[in-house]
């Protein structure tokens, strides 16, 4: 099957580009307008607070609700969801002269939990929609969207708002929602990989799906990496800007080709993944020698001395993490059951949030304490440290995975 003549791929291709634009153009817009009626950096905070708490409470309940009900449907639903919240916003804006703060924070709450039940959902619907063998390039295509929007989208964003303003770049982003709705509803599902379960205990299936991972000899020590590579990152780009302006005193144009570099790489590296998963003949090794090479690239971090080495270095550190979190999440969608891929997907959402804001508080105060450079160092070496005890364990040694078998 070749993709690029495939139905299922050619939309979601097109809802995923849809939605990794809106994406960014919330991303910049939302903090924009609360800066704009607020004037306050404390407010803007508690925007990111209440948009990062659901996917911590929200994500296992949306797996949940992913193995109970139809994917299609839960897509729809939570689509529809964050394009009505945004537009209540912009219209609300339209109807008052000043639009209350707490009704933005309201809406910004919901909008955040339908996103965070849209992600878990989308990463379980994948597999009824395409073949096991094909799923990796589905990804890489995934990967290729995040990271193309990272780089081009900030600056759409941008260039929208000093043209528009930042409520109508927020009905952009509403608009974008209700067009993904649409798509939605012309994806097709195989039948036979539709197993719902049935009615029951809420808290008894949570607990199955979590028990699942427990005992499993891939899903948990990948799980415990994943939250490696969350708190190794989280620290670096907690740390990064900090580094470059009070260590190497970069301006912000040197700041900013850092992150250009690191992005430009990672657009290039997902034409590479799938011929990359090719090349090992173990899964689960290649996750470790990308962790590997990730956690050299921190320690080349901390000896940087100018933007080429630091752009070099975070190049080094990012670009392994791409092709990590592709395989990580195919191996999911090939290896866990069709009535628990829902629920596996939400505990690895809600785990991989959880550790983002405490890895940056953490890092931000020790770099209180000791130099921002022995910071890096430590963390390269504590990363190495557990790339090493699992490079002995049976995750490296025994276990061959569904994506070795199939490739």
């Amino acid at each position: 099957m070749k993709l690029l003549a495939n139905r299922n791929f050619i939309l979601f291709f097109f809802g995923s580009l849809v939605s990794k634009i809106g994406d960014k153009l919330y991303l910049i817009a939302m903090p924009w307008i609360i800066y704009e009626l607020t004037g306050s950096s404390f407010y803007m905070g508690v925007m990111f607070f209440l948009e990062t708490i659901p996917f911590l409470f929200v994500s296992p309940l949306a797996g949940l609700l992913a193995d109970r009900f139809s994917h299609k449907l839960l897509l729809f639903l939570s689509a529809f969801l964050q394009g009505f919240f945004l537009l209540t916003i912009v219209i609300g804006n339209a109807a008052v002269s000043q639009i209350p703060i707490i009704w933005i924070f309201v809406c910004g709450f919901f909008i955040a939990c339908g996103g965070a039940v849209f992600s878990v959902v989308l990463n379980s619907i994948i597999p009824s929609m395409f073949p096991k063998d094909k799923i990796v390039n589905v990804n890489s295509s995934f990967q290729f969207l995040d990271s193309t929007s990272l780089l081009f989208g900030s600056a759409l964003a941008g260039m929208l708002i000093s043209m528009f303003g930042g409520f109508t770049v927020l009905l952009f982003d509403a608009i974008s929602f209700f067009i993904i709705c649409a798509v939605v509803l012309f994806y097709r599902i195989k039948k036979e990989n539709i197993k719902k379960i049935a009615g029951g205990s809420s808290w008894k299936y949570l607990v199955q799906g979590a028990s699942y991972v427990k005992n499993h000899e891939i899903l948990k020590p990948l799980l415990l990496i994943m939250m490696l590579v969350n708190i190794s990152n989280a620290v670096v780009v907690a740390l990064l800007v900090f580094f470059a302006r009070d260590t190497l005193a970069l301006d912000s144009s040197q700041t900013g080709l850092i992150y250009t570099i690191a992005a430009v790489s990672q657009v290039l590296l997902t034409f590479f993944i799938p011929l990359i998963t090719k090349t090992f003949k173990r899964t689960n090794r290649m996750l470790l020698v990308c962790l590997m090479v990730s956690s050299g690239g921190i320690g080349i971090i901390s000896l940087s001395t100018g933007w080429v080495t630091l752009g070099l270095a975070m190049m080094v550190h990012t670009v392994p993490i791409i092709i990590f979190n592709v395989v990580n999440k195919t191996l999911r969608m090939q290896i866990v059951p069709d009535d628990l891929i829902g629920r596996v997907n939400g505990l690895f959402l809600m785990l991989s949030k959880s550790t983002l804001p405490v890895a940056g508080l953490i890092g931000g105060v020790a770099a209180e304490f000791i130099h921002i450079r022995i910071v890096f160092a430590l963390l390269c070496i504590l990363s190495l440290a557990l790339i090493v005890r699992y490079w002995f364990h049976p995750f490296n040694q025994e276990a061959t995975t569904t994506l070795e078998r199939i490739s």
